[in-house]
């Protein structure tokens, strides 16, 4: 650190702390005149410095160091030693660890300095991220409460247990834990040279043979898809099985077939994949730290609802997710009803959009599928469709708000879940079952499709003796509209994830259908010099 402009006067009124009483050669005074030179605003990336609650931490103890003895020659006292210790396990958290290095000549006094500022830091950079989301993505509504800086210091000055402190200033999700370790075993891949690609050429079935298999095998080998001590001769029996098993973990079609996508997901180089590990990471540093013991998390990129009780996954379905040009946003709420036989009000930008030119080609198309058309604004009066010339209406005039029935053919299916917001997304049944088939399912207008409402309404129903599977089924079955109240609202988180660790211990990865990991890995890894 550079210092400057020592300050001279023996008694100064500092931020409410008023210095006067020390010895001019006191710890606290050296290290008061060092705390109010000019330390460095900004670290190696070039991102501000905390310094105030540093300051407001020195002003709390009196300016008496926490992290070194103030001895000559200078020493780190044991609690300063366990603080360094920490801060060396930024790469296992895939952080950068050059950040987190305490100055290579520094005075007793900017070394602790620098030490408080360098856990402050690597505390925050730990539970809210290194990049703020809403400035990567305007498509990211998270909302983190803020650290209490000023407190981390504080605990970790005085606490009995410092190293297991420490550990608690990452995220304990067992997802980010999972990642933090598949992080370290492709680290370790890394180190041994990686993979190499599988040769371009001819789609690769059962009972092909050729040299390329040996590459394969050893490719599978590397990422644990396959156990067996040789390569085999010919692609049959188990090395089938381990592209069905590494298929299964990319999100691919498990047929065993390798085909381009495969190819390409095999190809993919494991620098690569350490960055998208690293970025999931950060993704669950912005996550609350509390899920919630019973919540509903969707994972966007994963196409999967998972329902969660005590921190057990109790379900687990595939989902339909909004198209490229209408992504599902990210966000955090609270479900707190569900509607049986749900209607449905179209949403301007749909019906204009979508709806509009399949009648102008089909004017009967309202009829067969029980729309209402009402004039627009609150309380409109119904609109006899059959006298409406929708050639002369476009997105830009239509005076008109389209309300679908409940029924078989209602866009929103037998349930839907609310979590009223912003948004207007929320969770739903659908007609469109066969769609769920699909490996990659974006053909929502921004609302998520559930395989199983059923299964759902129950999960978030239990404990309400009234409701069961049956009694839900038999309530849709009237074809009567039925909102039902929850007892206690239940978090929903909608996120977006391109690599998680399973409870298999397998290591999942997904494509980037909405393009935010490329946004995310330019904001934490720019391009130097530029």
């Amino acid at each position: 650190m550079i210092l400057c402009m020592r300050l001279l006067a023996p008694a100064v009124f500092v931020m409410g702390f008023v210095w006067s009483g020390y010895s001019n050669a006191s710890p606290q005074r050296i290290l008061f005149e060092t705390l109010y030179e000019a330390p460095p605003t900004r670290d190696v990336n070039g991102r501000d410095v905390p310094m105030q609650p540093v300051r407001l931490f020195y002003e709390e103890r009196g300016f008496l160091p926490a992290w070194t003895t103030a001895d000559t020659p200078v020493g780190l006292s044991a609690r300063g030693r366990v603080v360094t210790e920490f801060l060396g396990h930024a790469k296992r958290e895939g952080l950068d660890p050059e950040v987190y290095k305490l100055p290579a000549q520094a005075t007793w006094a900017e070394t602790e300095i620098a030490l408080s500022a360098l856990l402050l830091r690597y505390a925050t950079d730990l539970q809210t991220g290194r990049a703020g989301p809403e400035k990567i993505d305007p498509e990211l509504f998270i909302t983190r409460d803020s650290t209490d800086r000023v407190g981390i210091l504080r605990n970790a000055a005085t606490v009995s247990d410092l190293a297991n402190f420490l550990e608690t200033l990452p995220p304990t999700a067992p997802d980010y834990r999972s990642l933090r370790q598949s992080l370290a075993a492709y680290r370790v891949i890394a180190a041994e040279g990686g993979w190499h690609p599988l040769p371009d050429g001819q789609t690769i079935k059962p009972g092909f043979a050729g040299p390329e298999l040996k590459v394969l095998w050893e490719r599978l080998r590397q990422t644990g898809d396959i156990k067996t001590p040789q390569a085999p001769e010919v692609y049959e029996e188990e090395l089938v099985a381990g592209v069905v098993r590494f298929q299964r973990r990319h999100g691919l079609t498990s047929d065993g077939v390798i085909g381009r996508q495969t190819r390409t997901a095999l190809n993919t180089p494991v620098g690569q994949r350490i960055r998208q590990i690293e970025i999931n990471m950060e993704r669950w540093r912005w996550m609350p730290p509390d899920l919630g013991d019973t919540h509903v998390f969707v994972n966007l990129a994963g196409f999967d609802l998972r329902a969660v009780r005590q921190g057990k996954v109790v379900l687990n379905m595939r989902v339909i997710v909004g198209r490229p040009y209408r992504r599902t946003p990210v966000f955090s709420d609270r479900i707190s009803y569900l509607e049986v036989n749900p209607d449905w009000t179209v949403p301007y930008k749909i019906a204009t959009q979508d709806i509009l030119p399949k009648l102008r080609s089909d004017p009967s198309y309202l009829a067969k599928n029980k729309f209402q058309v009402l004039t627009a604004g609150g309380g409109g009066a119904q609109v006899n469709a059959a006298s409406i010339d929708w050639n002369r209406y476009s997105a830009r005039i239509f005076p008109f708000q389209l309300r679908q029935m409940p029924g078989p053919t209602n866009a929103l299916g037998q349930v839907k879940f609310m979590f009223p917001n912003k948004f207007a997304v929320y969770l739903h049944d659908t007609p469109s079952r066969d769609l769920f088939q699909q490996d990659v399912r974006m053909f929502s207008s921004g609302c998520i499709r559930i395989a199983e409402p059923m299964a759902l309404a129950a999960f978030l129903l239990d404990g309400n003796p009234a409701w069961t599977v049956n009694t839900l089924k038999q309530a849709a079955e009237t074809g009567k509209t039925k909102v039902i109240r929850l007892k206690k609202t239940v978090p929903v988180h909608l996120n977006y994830l391109t690599a998680w660790g399973a409870a298999d211990g397998t290591t999942q990865f997904r494509d980037d259908i909405y393009g935010r990991d490329t946004w995310l890995m330019a904001a934490l890894y720019p391009v130097k010099g530029e």
